[in-house]
């Protein structure tokens, strides 16, 4: 739960659970207001790094949910989806 204009920051773990080196080609969000990065390109196998997601609940009120997309070069992980889920409520 945050306050309406608040931005919501949060890590999630990405970690290369497989045996080969793995390419995060880009990483994207389901609308402007969500902003996402990460401090590596590619991962050795079992190696991990952070996905820094932003939410700016400006102009929102009530549950909202938003999506981050980690497209990377692995047929079987094409695409890695994370969810923000909140409730802003009126300061």
């Amino acid at each position: 739960q945050i306050k309406q204009g608040d931005i919501l920051k949060h890590d999630f773990i990405l970690k290369n659970e497989t045996n080969n080196i793995l390419g995060i080609n880009n990483i994207h969000t389901s609308c402007g207001c969500t902003a996402s990065e990460s401090d590596k390109k590619s991962l050795m196998p079992q190696e991990s790094t952070a996905i820094t997601v932003s939410f700016n609940s400006k102009g929102y009120l009530g549950p909202v949910t938003q999506f981050v997309y980690v497209n990377t070069d692995n047929a079987d992980l094409a695409a890695i989806k994370f969810t923000i889920k909140a409730e802003v409520v009126k300061d």
